[in-house]
């Protein structure tokens, strides 16, 4: 799931924009923004991100054609446009 109310067509390519900072995250998806939330950050300073797995271990079923890392949050806004 890419959170509520996010429905991805299976074979139909998207754009997804994740941002965790201290206390909040946001998200966006083809320039639409999909959540904004004050939440605890999940991890811990060094621990790993995986790309292309859920939770509980179902897997990506494609490819993650690029990823771009960005060492601050990025406000909402920016998400939008940068997912368009």
């Amino acid at each position: 799931s890419m959170g509520p109310g996010v429905s991805i067509a299976p074979n139909t390519p998207f754009k997804a924009g994740l941002s965790y900072a201290a206390g909040n995250y946001n998200m966006a998806i083809n320039g639409t923004n999909n959540a904004n939330a004050n939440a605890t950050v999940p991890g811990s300073p060094g621990a790993t991100i995986y790309f292309g797995q859920a939770q509980g271990g179902s897997y990506l079923n494609g490819h993650i054609r690029y990823l771009n890392y960005y060492n601050s949050a990025l406000p909402a806004a920016t998400l939008q446009a940068l997912t368009t």
